[in-house]
């Protein structure tokens, strides 16, 4: 809606305050109520048909929103679209496990005036992709199923045993089980952990909406207009990429997710305690802030995700985690938008104190994982020192008597 709403979506249809504050909120709120619910959609039929059929909805549903002529229907495609992207992220997760060149390693109004048009083919843009993805998602999703052709031969069926070996099912999901079942809902609902992750959750993901939403309201505000607004909001983007990237190779390679996570949480409340800083003195320095920040924050978010599906066993349960902590998370995107002071003067300060704010708090709940983790990994190694200590008794007393 940011970039909506600089294109002269306000002059068109006529939103009050609450009108604007509403159809931002709802996508999140939309998400917020079907993210679980398609979570077991997926589940049931699959995941070539679900994200066929979402991703065949979501196009359409962005296509129609140029043809928006008043604010209930406005909010009502709104709050469609939360509920059809709900599943997108949990059926690709879900996918992408299920797939055995990767589960090994465990692991997105009529007469319209000039900028009405210019608003009516951004969203055609973006629907008409979308759709044209649904259908080939629809006749070649399942037809990968083994895109490793860059190996030789030879190596390709090495790495294949390999993850093989590594597949094989535990004790709480039978290999064949493929449906879910009241206590894979209740193992969710009720771990006090996946509540941690998905209240981290929540910080991060107020500050990707607000990102979505108001960056490019503060990129005018600053004094970029036009097409510079749109490709000056593009470089926190680009950080944030490389960020999670860097980020993520190095935390699979000292297996250190959390405490890369307290990293990127540190920069992104860094970041907009400068932004908060330099408003009104400074606004280069604002953009570069608000460049860490962003990328403090979608990092931390890439990290979150991984770390999660990585203690989290069974792809059942791990779906059913990923579209709760997602889900939940959304309530982030949801009161983002009566926080933020859309004033025709506008003033940042407040909404950037309150996003450094909730990623200091997603930091302290990150820290308080660790620990939770920590212990339960030095609980499991004494135990099985124990144990590895009680054998060595045994055969001990076994080889005295035999002597």
């Amino acid at each position: 809606m940011g970039h909506a709403t600089n294109l002269g979506l306000n002059r068109d249809i006529i939103l009050s305050t609450a009108e604007d504050d509403w159809s931002v909120a709802l996508i999140y709120l939309g998400y917020f109520i079907f993210a679980v619910p398609s979570a077991l959609l997926i589940l049931y039929m699959g995941t070539t048909i679900y994200l066929t059929i979402i991703l065949l909805v979501w196009g359409s549903l962005s296509i129609g929103m140029g043809f928006v002529k008043n604010v209930p229907l406005l909010l009502a495609l709104r709050f469609l679209l939360g509920m059809t992207i709900a599943g997108f992220f949990p059926g690709i997760s879900y996918f992408i496990s299920s797939c055995s060149w990767y589960s090994g390693f465990r692991h997105r109004e009529n007469g319209w005036n000039w900028w009405s048009r210019e608003l009516a083919m951004a969203l055609y843009f973006i629907g008409i992709p979308v759709v044209l993805l649904g259908i080939a998602t629809f006749l070649f999703l399942d037809k990968i199923s083994n895109p490793l052709r860059f190996l030789q031969p030879a190596e390709r069926e090495i790495l294949i045993n390999n993850l093989c070996d590594e597949m094989e099912p535990d004790a709480n999901e039978p290999e064949e089980k493929h449906y879910v079942q009241w206590c894979d809902i209740y193992s969710v609902l009720s771990s006090g952990k996946i509540w941690l992750f998905a209240a981290i959750c929540v910080g991060n993901s107020a500050v990707t909406k607000y990102w979505i939403a108001y960056f490019p309201s503060l990129v005018k505000y600053i004094g970029y207009i036009d097409a510079s607004e749109s490709l000056m909001s593009s470089p926190p983007y680009a950080s944030a990429c490389v960020f999670a990237l860097v980020g993520g190779l190095s935390a699979a390679r000292f297996n250190g997710h959390g405490y890369h996570m307290v990293v990127f949480d540190i920069i992104s409340v860094i970041g907009f305690a400068l932004m908060a800083a330099f408003e009104g003195s400074s606004k280069v320095a604002v953009y570069v802030s608000g460049c860490f920040a962003c990328s403090g924050a979608y990092a931390a978010f890439a990290l979150l995700m991984a770390w999660l599906t990585i203690n989290v066993s069974g792809r059942i349960r791990r779906t059913l985690a990923i579209s709760f902590v997602v889900g939940l998370g959304q309530i982030g995107g949801v009161i983002i938008p009566f926080i933020n002071d859309k004033s025709s003067v506008p003033d940042f300060h407040r909404i950037h104190i309150t996003l450094a704010s909730l990623m200091f708090v997603s930091m302290i709940l990150t820290l308080l994982l660790l620990v939770i983790f920590n212990r339960q990994a030095k609980f499991r190694m004494e135990n099985q020192l124990q144990v590895d200590e009680e054998a060595n008794n045994v055969q001990c007393a076994e080889l005295f008597v035999i002597g």
